[in-house]
């Protein structure tokens, strides 16, 4: 266990903290997974550094073409945002079924991604937003995008132990855009999901013009359907093609036996009902903006 205890205010001596460690500190945001993880001997710290009093990492902006959202905002203010739930509707639905709520008021947005859970559902949300992280390190600052994150099941880019994350950003959708988030599971708090899937789509004419299907966790990482997606793009924005993307998704979709989740092939079939529910969703909010 730890011994070292710092809680920094700027993210100029959270840096110099880790540096000074070499390895051995490690960042502590809301704790909901790290706590646990070095009880269970999964993960080593000597020393914790307590992000949650640094003010520039917490909050949420809308800047000009984007929307900001500080590293340490828990997920109960992301769900309650007012912009967040004007533009992305998705990622209130996705952070309102995190956990619990005392999880909810604990965890936070970048914990969120940098477990690395391949079914972590606002970072799956995020995915589909095609959003970027601002990574703070010791030579300086990185942006990287979401998706290069995913090294593997549970395995991050990130390393916490010599970077930190000072915010997410991703652009604001256009008007004629629509995003959804669905997860199926056995009970409605404090379980992991059989299956869920974030979808972006933006609607231009009726024709579909951008289209992202995300899905978990059918892969070790959060998975794009690209041919769902490919199928979706320039063409009309009919039930007849969300029927066929449905279809492609369940087809690409590879998910495996799990006593906790189910049986692969079950998943696998429900994964066309699943991306049919989500793109009318998202085809809908689309229409209506």
């Amino acid at each position: 266990m730890w011994q070292d205890y710092f809680a920094p205010l700027t993210t100029e001596e959270c840096i110099q903290i880790l540096k000074n460690f070499q390895g051995r500190a490690r960042i502590l945001a809301g704790g909901t997974d790290l706590i646990i993880q070095l009880k269970e001997g999964q993960k080593e710290a000597s020393c914790l550094v307590d992000i949650t009093n640094i003010c520039d990492l917490k909050g949420i902006r809308v800047e000009r073409d984007s929307i900001y959202i500080g590293a340490a905002t828990i997920h109960r203010e992301i769900a309650e945002n007012e912009s967040i739930k004007k533009y992305v509707p998705a990622l209130v639905e996705a952070c309102s079924v995190i956990g619990s709520p005392q999880i909810r008021n604990r965890g936070t947005i970048a914990g969120n991604i940098i477990s690395a859970a391949p079914a972590a559902d606002a970072a799956l949300v995020l995915f589909a937003l095609g959003a970027e992280l601002e990574v703070l390190t010791f030579n300086g600052l990185m942006v990287i995008p979401i998706k290069e994150v995913y090294e593997g099941l549970g395995k991050s880019k990130i390393d916490s132990t010599k970077e930190i994350v000072r915010g997410i950003r991703f652009p604001i959708p256009s008007k004629t855009a629509g995003t959804s988030f669905i997860r199926i599971s056995q009970r409605k708090s404090l379980s992991l999901p059989i299956l869920n899937g974030a979808f972006f789509v933006q609607v231009d004419n009726g024709f579909f013009t951008k289209a992202s299907v995300v899905l978990a966790p059918v892969a070790p990482v959060p998975m794009n359907m690209k041919e769902a997606e490919k199928a979706l793009v320039n063409g009309l924005a009919t039930y007849e093609a969300i029927k066929k993307a449905s279809i492609l998704a369940s087809e690409e979709a590879n998910p495996r036996d799990s006593l906790l989740r189910g049986v692969g092939g079950i998943r696998k079939a429900m994964v066309k009902e699943l991306v049919a529910r989500g793109l009318e969703t998202a085809v809908s909010r689309a229409k209506q903006d």
